[in-house]
């Protein structure tokens, strides 16, 4: 799936779930990326429970789950965030530049608060069976 982010009316961002993405990233950066994604990945399991329907709703969260996964997400460096997205990007077209070139493509801002959500949820589409997903779903509302 290739999901576009628009940051504004000069910037749009296309990102692909293929696993083919964590090619790129070991191929670019040289390492696998499991040791750099677990922070997000333990944040995101610990809001799955705290999702309703398919929405986040921050104001309805748990604050112990929220700080929690905040803690989680603290591990995730930003540049390891970037390289990331970039790995997406270039498996949704193949002519992304270099990542050195490539952030220069956001001189107006890399907003956090559009494209990690966006993020995570291709990561938890592309990785995660909807069965299990349900399954996290509910292992997060029993730990309430």
């Amino acid at each position: 799936m290739i999901k576009s982010i628009k940051f504004n009316e000069n910037c749009e961002l296309e990102l692909s779930n293929n696993i083919g993405w964590a090619m790129e990233y070991r191929e670019q950066f040289g390492h696998d990326i499991i040791p750099d994604l677990l922070p997000a990945v333990s944040a995101i399991v610990s809001l799955l429970g705290e999702v309703d329907g398919k929405h986040f709703d921050l104001k309805k969260i748990d604050k112990d789950v929220l700080q929690d996964a905040l803690i989680n997400l603290a591990g995730l460096q930003f540049v390891d965030f970037i390289n990331l997205c970039w790995a997406m990007a270039k498996t949704a077209d193949d002519k992304t530049p270099n990542p050195k070139k490539w952030v220069k493509l956001f001189d107006d801002g890399f907003y956090l608060d559009t494209v990690a959500p966006e993020v995570f949820s291709l990561l938890v589409e592309g990785l995660i069976s909807s069965k299990n997903l349900s399954s996290l779903n509910l292992a997060g509302a029993m730990n309430k």
